[in-house]
């Protein structure tokens, strides 16, 4: 960025407001205008001419050459970014806007088009289900510790590992159920009026194993010899304990997807982000909450980026290994499973559940057999037993089962009610 600084001091500007108006690009978005501007160096100096020209025929054919040798739209768009900075208006547009600058993009939209990073997302339940192996909090390492508490600030929070990375402990509202964050530090959504970004983690106590609260807690007592001198929240596993940076959050949350058997040659850190809000909606949870708790301003960048369908296991289910498959009396919505598992790709299955309360004793608002009394203990049906069928295939990735129940329910939690 030195040619933006001597372009700032030949129009007259000191060299304190110079700085200042260096500093409303940030530190990330400098590196990526550093490594476009080398690039156009270097193709200017193969065509022999001056970087600092603003010929736009030029900007041009070195946007064709980079598309050439296989440049994506994304970095064709952030390269045409990139040269408004460095380069003088032409024809009394930013180069970078000119009218022939952006009729080539659209040409390159429509040759190459773009494509999202991912088009499906993972299980939230299958990464849930393996940190709940992480337990009891006080009896695994300081590592695991570290790496449940940030997946699980994730899955909660719906944030990205930057901003994760500058909780302060100190700048928090605590209740006896949840304890609220307030992170001061510029994030990617920062702008003028506002700033702070609240995070709120919340107790589950419908299961200790992964309750973010207790998780957290845990840490601060573990760390709390070594806190001193440290102002974020999380830190390093080895010492000396300093403060960790994104790309360690990042690191440790795509160590997480790994050891929870999800793909991360395909998914990285940063896909915690669709996944939890993708299983909020599916949940039930309204727009509009999604939308605030992850920082978005509007759905259209939650629809267009983030809400994507649970990717499904490649390989194929063989039915005749089910359990239920060697019940007499097989319930009809199991019988329309095997249909269904046969012609249709995604399969949900809504209300299936062997009692009309959860665990907690809440009535469930909607059930597989609606408002008909049922008698389970006289029924020829062995509902728990298909009901663990169901939460296996779940968990493996085959379907997805939507019912009313307040939280994650265990295999304990109904037989026991199916014993009452």
């Amino acid at each position: 960025m030195s040619c933006v600084r001597e372009r700032l001091r030949i129009r007259g500007l000191s060299h304190a407001a110079s700085e200042i108006i260096m500093r409303s690009w940030r530190q990330s978005t400098q590196r990526c205008y550093n490594s476009a501007y080398r690039r156009w160096r270097r193709f200017c100096c193969t065509w022999k001419s001056d970087p600092l020209c603003s010929d736009v025929s030029i900007v041009l054919n070195f946007l064709a050459e980079e598309f050439h040798a296989g440049a994506a739209y994304s970095t064709l768009n952030s390269l045409r970014s990139s040269l408004s900075p460095f380069l003088l208006p032409c024809d009394g547009h930013p180069v970078g806007s000119h009218p022939l600058v952006t009729r080539f993009m659209r040409g390159v939209f429509n040759s190459r088009p773009p494509r999202p990073r991912y088009n499906s997302t993972w299980d939230v339940a299958v990464v849930l289900n393996y940190l709940r192996t992480l337990s009891p909090n006080d009896k695994i390492s300081l590592e695991q510790l570290s790496h449940k508490l940030v997946m699980l600030i994730a899955l909660v929070s719906s944030q990205r590992a930057h901003t994760i990375a500058y909780i302060v402990p100190h700048d928090s509202s605590v209740s006896s159920s949840s304890v609220t964050f307030s992170v001061n530090h510029i994030t990617k959504t920062s702008r003028p009026g506002k700033l702070a970004t609240a995070i709120q983690l919340s107790a589950y106590p419908e299961d200790d194993r992964i309750c973010v609260l207790k998780t957290l807690r845990e840490y601060l007592r573990r760390t709390a010899s070594f806190r001193s001198g440290n102002r974020y929240l999380i830190l390093s596993v080895n010492r000396p304990h300093r403060n960790v940076s994104p790309q360690t959050i990042s690191r440790w949350l795509k160590g997480v997807l790994q050891s929870a058997g999800i793909d991360t040659a395909t998914y990285k850190g940063h896909s915690t982000r669709a996944a939890s809000t993708s299983a909020a909606l599916r949940g039930g949870t309204d727009i509009d909450t999604i939308l605030s708790t992850a920082g978005w301003s509007s759905a259209r960048t939650f629809a267009r980026f983030y809400q994507k369908p649970i990717e499904l296991k490649k390989k194929p289910l063989d039915i005749s290994s089910l359990e239920w498959m060697k019940i007499k009396h097989a319930t009809t919505g199991a019988a329309l499973y095997v249909a269904a598992n046969t012609f249709c790709r995604r399969i949900t299955l809504f209300g299936f559940y062997p009692r009309y309360v959860d665990p907690t004793n809440r009535t469930l608002r909607y059930h597989y057999y609606d408002d008909t009394p049922k008698n389970y203990s006289t029924s020829p049906h062995s509902f728990n037993k298909e009901f663990d069928v169901w939460q296996s295939l779940q968990d493996d990735g085959y379907l997805q089962v939507i019912n009313d129940c307040a939280g994650r329910w265990d295999k304990h939690d109904y037989r026991s009610q199916l014993d009452t």
